[in-house]
Formats: structure tokens, C-alpha cells, sequence
């Protein structure tokens, strides 16, 4: 297994342009905005950035909180991982092209809001949140600990959470949401065609 620098160079293949596209898309997108108010949650992001500079910052100063091994599956692993950190980049990156001004960092609906079912909307229902599952997944891949379980973990029940809130949201002010949840899966394409 890589351990140290190339871990954290790692997560930052990821971690980097889903912050670099954040910013972008809201930058474009705010000052459009019907409410005059932001689509971005500082929580979310304070949060998020407390989490990320600890994750990239472990492998450097406290590598012994990282599981290790010499076996060659380990480092397979890791590039499974890394694979897994690219996916949720670019899936990120299409799912913000499709879903243009109407992404918010909460649970809203915007004025003229519309159903958006185009690009990686087609396959699931939240792309995003699948981009943030790939995330979190590769994250642990490439830097196995307790405490990057714990994010998965964690991150799994905070994402499924608010997934039903914007479901529901979404069901109460767009008609036509309901029959698209029921023949678009939530976060994983179905195999069936």
C-alpha cells in the first residue's frame, strides 16, 4: 500500500474538484437566483472542509491511523479506490451541468423550478449524492482507518437522510416527481434496462 503523501494526493483527486466545481457552479449560478439568496449551506461547507482537512491531513502527520499492508491486494485496493474518486469527480461535474441553477445544498425548491431527468438524471434520481457515496467510498479505499469507516458509515445514513428530504420536498411542488421515482432508482442505475 502508498501511505503518506500519496494517500492525501489521492483524496485530493477528488476532494479538490468537487470543491472547484462547487464554488463554480454557485459563483455562475447565485446571482440568478430568484430569492437574491445562495444556493450554498456554510454548515455544509464548514463542515465538510473540517472533515476534508483532517482526511487529507492524517495520512501525513498520523499515518499509524491507518490500517496497512505489504500484500499486493492492498494496493489494489487503493487504486480501486482512486478509481472510485475519479467516477465521483466526474459524475459530480455531469450531474452539476444538468442540474444548472437549480442546485441548492438543501432541501428547496427554487421559483420556476422544473424536473430535471437529462444527463446522469436519466439513470438515478440523485447523482450528486451517488457522486458523494463515491466519494466517501474511495476515501476509505484509499486510506483505510477507523476513521474513514466511520465517514462511510456516517455518511451513508446522513446522504440516505437527505435524499427522503428532498424527495419529499420534491413530491410536494413538482406533480410530475412522483412518476419519475417510480421509474428512476434512487442512487444506483438498475441493471434491468
Amino acid at each position: 500500500m502508498l501511505t503518506g503523501w500519496y494517500q492525501t494526493l489521492f483524496m485530493l483527486l477528488a476532494i479538490l474538484p468537487f470543491y472547484v466545481t462547487d464554488t463554480y457552479f454557485h459563483h455562475r449560478y447565485d446571482p440568478q437566483r430568484p430569492s437574491g439568496k445562495s444556493g450554498r449551506s456554510w454548515l455544509i461547507v464548514g463542515v465538510s472542509l473540517v472533515i476534508s482537512a483532517f482526511l487529507l491531513l492524517q495520512p501525513i502527520f498520523w499515518p499509524g491511523l491507518s490500517w496497512y499492508t505489504s500484500a499486493a491486494w492492498g494496493l489494489a485496493i487503493q487504486i480501486i479506490g482512486v478509481m472510485s474518486l475519479l467516477a465521483a469527480a466526474a459524475l459530480n461535474l455531469w450531474a452539476r451541468i444538468n442540474l444548472g441553477e437549480f442546485y441548492v445544498q438543501r432541501s428547496e425548491v427554487q421559483e420556476n423550478h422544473r424536473l430535471i431527468n437529462t444527463g446522469p438524471y436519466a439513470y438515478v434520481r440523485h447523482p450528486l449524492f451517488t457522486a458523494y457515496f463515491l466519494i466517501i467510498i474511495g476515501v476509505f479505499l484509499t486510506n483505510p482507518a477507523w476513521h474513514t469507516l466511520l465517514v462511510l458509515i456516517g455518511g451513508y445514513f446522513y446522504i440516505t437522510n437527505l435524499a427522503r428530504k428532498d424527495e419529499a420536498v420534491l413530491r410536494q411542488e413538482l406533480p410530475e416527481y412522483e412518476a419519475y421515482m417510480a421509474t428512476t432508482p434512487r442512487f444506483l442505475p438498475s441493471l434491468h434496462g
